[in-house]
């Protein structure tokens, strides 16, 4: 079986670090996984960055960051988890998805819109 995880990271805590443990718990069954993250702290080969190089990578973080808050100010109400079009590349996103029996999605506010 094929399976496909999705997080904005892959730690070093909270859902990163849980969708990591959860990626390995399904390599450890024998099972075909790969994580797709955003921003990659580990150094096991199949956690997968889908944001590119990695100065691109905080350039568009630090760009995303911006619009939110700007966002934020002007529609408080609306738009804290709601906007994000400054998401990963659609192409490494679906590339990472393709084939994939189950897939498994995250926190992912920044990494998909």
């Amino acid at each position: 079986m094929k399976i496909t995880l999705f997080s904005t990271t892959d730690g070093p805590a909270g859902a990163g670090l849980g969708a990591l443990r959860l990626h390995r718990a399904f390599r450890a069954l024998g099972q075909e996984s790969i994580l797709a993250v955003w921003n990659k702290t580990s150094f096991d080969e199949d956690v997968v960055s889908v944001a590119g190089p990695e100065a691109w990578s905080r350039v568009w973080q630090i760009a995303q960051r911006c619009q939110v808050y700007l966002l934020n100010r002007r529609y408080r109400q609306k738009v804290f988890f709601d906007y994000d079009s400054l998401a990963a590349p659609w192409s490494k996103i679906k590339r990472c998805g393709q084939g994939a029996d189950v897939v498994q999605f995250g926190w992912i506010n920044g990494l998909l819109n």
